[in-house]
């Protein structure tokens, strides 16, 4: 929340978009071997990753 400025109140809206506490979850392994840096650069790919996808459907 620090490295975005977010309050837990945003963090908590951003995370029911995106799902990122079950991505936590689930990577957990790979993820403690990391380091907080390398968790946000991740986090912040996969949140844009999922930004762009969403703007990219064609809407019938």
């Amino acid at each position: 929340m620090r490295r975005h400025n977010l309050t837990p109140l945003q963090f908590v809206e951003i995370d029911k978009q995106y799902h990122i506490l079950h991505f936590l979850e689930i990577g957990y392994e790979p993820f403690h071997l990391t380091g907080d840096e390398g968790v946000l650069d991740e986090l912040d790919e996969i949140v844009a990753e999922q930004q762009a996808s969403s703007s990219c459907r064609v809407r019938v």
